[in-house]
């Protein structure tokens, strides 16, 4: 497991890289591809993917490593409810953390799907955009049944913010360049420079907007090539020679240039052109006429979103700021990156509690008054203003339509002319509202702008929803510490009283003058110390769950040794494997043992000096193998295991019942051989067969 550290590092990274590749306009799909297989790589065994919802319908958009056949047969699908985790996930509009496909409701209609390709987890999380439309989902996969840790869930959530980032600003991207491709047409009929080219004579002629466009007049503008060029950029220069070379000696009839002119006052202005070239009967070109568009408020806005993309960057791949750790700073944190970005004087984080609202983070690089002594909205007035909206965008303070209460009593008074008011919501509530306010301007907001505001208010709310996350974490992490040592005292009690009874036993064998008798309460001093070994592992160990056999075996094997009373030197062989099995498997696989242990210590070595016993005990995939041998006289013959009537031998096939294995008594090449074998499992709570 990657440690702390090292993981968010890593995953700060792998974000950066995806901003960047999304700033820069690469294609969606290796965008997308690259991020899924890093994350991969951050959580070994984990399968992710993206499904695009359009039109009610999943659209596999990128799943890199999930089989080709699954991703066919779901492709399309229409979103219902219990429909696997995304299909219910984009119906409920919730995440949906299924740790159990197989087992589980919301799996049933497509069930034979998962157990063919073995996907047997499956968390999905909604991509919701600020307008309230599902997106997509983002669904992590596992082979294996698996329920999501606290950084899992940390991390499905920072990525599925980012994964709105990146989805909804292609769809802006998507409907403005669909916008900006409408308006080009309109602008090539009416508002754009017209240009002409003449090949033979070597002049330009251009329509009336060029004089207009960079501020000519009629007298400065010439005909000759060279004046065009020489109004070029001239680091631009060399570039748009070459282009035009090579686009006459080329096939193509159309072709694109971006350069930046000079203007009249000696400014340059970036345009974009396009143009066509006019070829004659034998396919020589003769003329090119073209388009010159300026693209300066283009290009201002595309710095305008690069910088506001450059501040959500810086917020949400720092990890003290959004951890929440510290939920005060990371607010602090990212509201002035909101107020220094927008540029704006003013900025608060009003905390919604109960009748009043109370502002929780100020910010004021510019503000007439010291924060501490700057008077606040009454309680209640922004709620007021706000409503059931998202967003309340407020461009002139001074406009009739805008409550008179806060005008009058807190706006006027600041000089505060311009705002935005947006809420904070968790899970559809309102936890709080994001003002950024302007004093002595006013503003008429730009898409981008409130697309920011609204965007830097999800990472406000996810700093509330980590910070509360770490609270409950904390608490539950308080809250097993005393249960941890309330077990650890409950195992070392049981393990004291076992133990007591088991000498109170053994004194009592070596009182009684029956040796009947003492055997018995030999053999159940060894049957109570087979179990108070477990506890007493149990009690030294942190896990209170699983214990590890192998111990508890030669522990078991030393203790018999210790206490069973013989004049036959017998030596014990012992071949056990290392295995860690849960203690409800653990107590009658002990019991067994010491069952067949003494039966050997008091029964296989008569009229003999010396003996051996071999204990082996093997892991092959889970299946336990218990084997011991006695190289004894073996059992007489007739022996039937199943029609004893000793207490021993019932032990020893109601123990094997309980462990839902198989066991066999039978005569080896030496002696008596006892062979156990069952499935190693959880069970949970305490049953028995006994």
């Amino acid at each position: 497991m990657i440690q702390d550290q090292d993981y968010y590092r890593d995953l700060e990274q792998l974000e950066r890289r995806v901003f960047e590749q999304n700033l820069r306009g690469e294609a969606i799909d290796e965008l997308l591809h690259a991020f899924l297989k890093g994350l991969q790589r951050l959580h070994p065994g984990m399968l992710c993917s993206i499904l695009e919802v359009r039109d009610n319908r999943l659209h596999n958009l990128s799943s890199p490593d999930l089989p080709a056949a699954y991703l066919q047969a779901i492709e399309g699908l229409i979103i219902t409810d219990n429909l696997g985790s995304c299909g219910t996930a984009a119906f409920r509009r919730e995440q949906i953390i299924i740790a159990d496909t197989v087992s589980s409701e919301a799996w049933k209609p497509v069930r034979k799907l998962v157990e063919e390709h073995q996907l047997l987890a499956c968390w999905s999380q909604p991509i919701i955009s600020t307008k309230g439309e599902v997106l997509a989902t983002f669904a992590c996969y596992y082979r294996e049944i698996k329920a999501p840790s606290g950084r899992e869930t940390q991390t499905i959530e920072r990525v599925s913010n980012l994964l709105q980032l990146i989805l909804e600003n292609r769809q802006i991207t998507r409907e403005l360049q669909e916008s900006n491709n409408r308006l080009r047409q309109v602008n090539m009929a009416i508002d754009e420079t017209i240009w002409e080219h003449d090949i033979e004579r070597n002049t330009n002629s251009y329509n009336e907007r060029f004089k207009s466009m960079f501020g000519y007049t009629q007298d400065q503008v010439r005909e000759a090539v060279s004046w065009w060029f020489g109004n070029l950029h001239p680091d631009d220069v060399d570039a748009v020679r070459i282009k035009l070379d090579q686009i006459q000696r080329s096939p193509v009839n159309r072709f694109e240039l971006r350069y930046r002119y000079r203007c009249a006052d000696g400014t340059y202005k970036p345009v974009f052109d396009r143009a066509l070239i006019v070829r004659d009967a034998h396919d020589k070109p003769v003329k090119l006429i073209g388009v010159m568009q300026d693209v300066s408020e283009l290009e201002a806005l595309e710095n305008v979103r690069n910088r506001l993309m450059d501040a959500v960057l810086r917020i949400a791949t720092s990890e003290r700021i959004m951890a929440g750790h510290d939920p005060e700073f990371g607010l602090r944190a990212a509201l002035k990156e909101t107020v220094r970005t927008l540029k704006a004087d003013w900025g608060g984080i009003w905390l919604v509690d109960g009748a009043k609202d109370r502002c929780i983070s100020a910010v004021g690089p510019v503000a007439a008054l010291p924060i501490d002594e700057r008077p606040l909205p009454v309680h209640g007035t922004y709620r007021e203003i706000l409503g059931d909206q998202t967003r309340v965008v407020i461009n002139d303070t001074r406009h009739p339509s805008l409550d008179l209460f806060a005008r009058d009593t807190y706006f006027t008074p600041n000089g505060i002319r311009s705002a935005v008011l947006q809420a904070i919501r968790i899970k559809g509530s309102l936890k709080a509202i994001l003002s950024v306010e302007l004093c002595g301007t006013t503003r008429d907001w730009l898409a981008d702008e409130l697309q920011f505001i609204s965007t830097m208010a999800d990472q406000m709310a996810q700093i509330f929803t980590n910070s509360a996350i770490i609270e409950k974490e904390q608490a539950l992490e308080q809250s097993l510490h005393e249960k941890e040592t309330l077990l650890q005292e409950i195992h070392h009690r049981v393990k004291n009283n076992l133990a007591i009874v088991s000498s109170l036993m053994q004194l009592q064998a070596m009182e009684t003058e029956s040796q009947s008798v003492r055997e018995q309460l030999l053999d159940s001093t060894t049957r109570i110390r087979s179990m108070a070994l477990i506890h007493e592992e149990l009690y030294q160990n942190e896990n209170f769950t699983y214990v590890d056999i192998d111990q508890t075996i030669n522990g078991l094997l030393d203790y018999v040794k210790s206490v069973m009373e013989s004049d036959v030197d017998i030596q014990v062989r012992r071949e056990i494997e290392a295995v860690r099995i849960n203690i409800n498997q653990a107590v009658p696989l002990s019991l067994l043992i010491n069952e067949v242990i003494t039966n050997a210590y008091k029964h296989a070595f008569r009229n003999r000096k010396e003996g051996c016993i071999c204990v082996k005990v093997t892991n092959r995939n889970g299946q336990l193998n218990v084997e011991i041998q006695d190289d004894g006289g073996g059992f007489p013959a007739g022996f039937n295991p199943g029609s004893a009537a000793s207490l021993g031998m019932q032990l020893v096939q109601t123990l094997t019942q309980q462990l839902e294995g198989s066991s066999t008594l039978d005569n080896g090449e030496k002696g008596a051989r006892f062979r156990l074998n069952f499935r190693i499992q959880d069970v949970s709570g305490a049953h028995s067969a006994l």
